[in-house]
């Protein structure tokens, strides 16, 4: 229920959305008081979700910054999913802009630095359960080079709190839960996959990819000029909010 429940309400977490309802409330009251309070509601909400400069600097706290590894080599790197997904038309997998977790655990592999890749994520779709996003991967990791024996397939995951558990549970099975771990994931997702990871006892350090704001380097425009872009790049972040306070109320850490 609480996933199905966490799909629906993503429709409510567009800035935009939450403007064409005032707007909306502001045309029914137009003729009392509380419309030209509405109609301002809607012109500094637009102001405040529309400014690339506070947008930038509340994203990049929120994604925080890679304080190093500790150690040199680790028994894997914990993949999560969401970083692609089946395109039916052309038959063949896709990336999106999480694709760095993807790059990150080639990297660490490739380089030494893990011996195993676990994949953990399975359908976050709801219309969609079949399409488990780690199995599909799995062909094109061993066309890369990387032997099955090096991959741990864990595709039963919804989201992140099942992520952690299913494969704290999978580890545990073969053995593996009391070694060193990576845990690699987008870099505003990170503090609640590590919250729930942590949860569970494992043993790992954290990699952040993915950063969505590089560097401080604005322009005048990004201060002064509303911008559609930021106004539909709220969702990501106010998405990833619910997410850690809903969390946080269910008990997963």
């Amino acid at each position: 229920m609480f996933f199905i429940l966490s799909k629906v309400l993503l429709f409510f977490t567009f800035p935009l959305i939450w403007i064409l309802c005032l707007i909306a409330a502001a045309f029914i009251f137009r003729k009392k008081s509380l419309g030209k309070k509405l109609l301002v509601s809607v012109i500094v909400v637009f102001i405040f979700f529309s400014n690339g400069y506070i947008f930038s600097e509340v994203f990049k706290y929120w994604e925080g910054k890679n304080t190093g590894l500790k150690k040199t080599d680790y028994e894997g790197v914990i993949l999560l999913g969401g970083y692609s997904s089946w395109n039916t038309r052309h038959e063949t997998i896709g990336f999106n802009d999480g694709s760095d977790r993807f790059i990150k655990a080639i990297e660490l592999y490739k380089t030494g630095m893990v011996k195993k890749i676990i994949l953990s994520g399975g359908s976050g779709l709801l219309l969609k359960p079949e399409e488990k996003e780690s199995a599909l991967i799995i062909p094109l990791l061993t066309s890369l080079g990387i032997p099955d024996s090096s991959i741990v397939l864990e595709n039963e995951s919804r989201n992140t709190f099942e992520n952690a558990v299913f494969t704290h549970q999978f580890l545990s099975e073969m053995n593996l839960a009391d070694k060193h771990y990576i845990l690699v994931t987008s870099a505003f997702h990170m503090r609640r996959a590590e919250n729930c990871f942590r949860k569970t006892g494992l043993k790992f350090d954290t990699i952040r990819v993915d950063f969505r704001i590089d560097d401080d380097d604005y322009i005048l425009a990004t201060y002064i000029v509303p911008s559609a872009a930021v106004l539909e790049s709220w969702q990501l972040l106010i998405k990833e909010w619910l997410g850690f306070i809903a969390y946080r109320l269910k008990g997963y850490f």
